[in-house]
C-alpha cells in the first residue's frame, strides 16, 4: 500500500580530481576569465534530494507525490598581480519541484487521472571588481521562472477503442534583474512576464488491427 524513495548526492571537489573532470572545467569555463588566467582559484560544488511517495487508498484510488531540490554553487576569485586589482564571481543556481497525482478508477473501467505541479528556477549572480582596497564596480544578476500546472483527464475504453478528454490549465512567470549595486542599487535592465493558459482536449484512438493503430484529436488553448 505504502512505498517510499529518498536519493541524495553531492560532489566533493578538490578530492580527486580525474582527467575527465579536468575536460569537463575547460568545456564549462572556456573563453571566461576563470581560464584566461593562472591566479584564478574556484569553488564549485552540486548537491541534489530528490523525495517520492506512493500510497494506495484502496483498490480504485491511489496517490503519487514527489519533490525534487537541486543546488549548484560557484565561487571564482582571481587576482591580477600587475595592477592589484581581484575579481570574484558567485553564482547560485536552484531547480525545486513538486507534484501530486490522483489516479482514479470509476464504473465500467473509466480512468481518472489528475496532476497538481510546481516548479522553480532560480539564479543569482554577483560580480565584484575591487582594486587598491576599494570596489571598482559590482553588479547583481537575478533571474527566476517559475510555473504552475493543473490536469485532469478521463480515459474510457470500449473494446480495442479508447477515448481520452481532459482540461489543464497553467501559469508561468519569468523576471530577471541586472543591477547595478556599487554604491546604491541602480537597474541596468529588469523584467516581469507572466502568462495563463487554459485548455481542453479530446483523443479518440482505435487498435483493432495488429498492423496499425489509428488517432484522431483536437486541443484548444486559450492565452490571456
Amino acid at each position: 500500500k505504502l512505498s517510499l524513495l529518498l536519493s541524495y548526492r553531492r560532489s566533493y571537489q578538490g578530492l580527486i580530481e580525474s582527467s575527465t573532470f579536468q575536460k569537463i572545467e575547460e568545456k564549462v569555463f572556456q573563453n571566461s576569465s576563470i581560464f584566461d588566467n593562472d591566479n584564478s582559484e574556484e569553488k564549485f560544488s552540486f548537491q541534489d534530494f530528490n523525495i517520492k511517495v506512493n500510497y494506495q487508498l484502496n483498490k480504485n484510488n491511489t496517490l503519487l507525490a514527489s519533490i525534487i531540490h537541486i543546488d549548484n554553487d560557484l565561487n571564482h576569485t582571481y587576482h591580477n598581480i600587475e595592477n592589484n586589482t581581484s575579481f570574484q564571481d558567485l553564482m547560485d543556481s536552484e531547480n525545486e519541484g513538486y507534484s501530486i497525482h490522483w489516479n482514479k478508477k470509476w464504473y465500467n473501467k473509466i480512468n481518472q487521472v489528475t496532476r497538481l505541479s510546481y516548479s522553480s528556477y532560480k539564479l543569482q549572480y554577483h560580480f565584484t571588481n575591487n582594486g587598491l582596497g576599494n570596489k571598482i564596480s559590482e553588479f547583481d544578476k537575478n533571474n527566476q521562472i517559475k510555473d504552475y500546472d493543473f490536469s485532469t483527464e478521463f480515459s474510457i475504453p470500449t473494446n480495442n477503442n479508447q477515448v481520452n478528454f481532459g482540461y489543464q490549465t497553467t501559469f508561468k512567470k519569468v523576471n530577471y534583474a541586472f543591477l547595478e549595486v556599487k554604491d546604491s542599487i541602480n537597474s541596468l535592465d529588469e523584467n516581469d512576464s507572466k502568462i495563463n493558459t487554459q485548455s481542453l482536449f479530446v483523443n479518440y484512438s482505435n487498435r483493432n488491427s495488429k498492423q496499425w493503430d489509428f488517432n484522431v484529436g483536437i486541443r484548444g488553448n486559450y492565452y490571456n
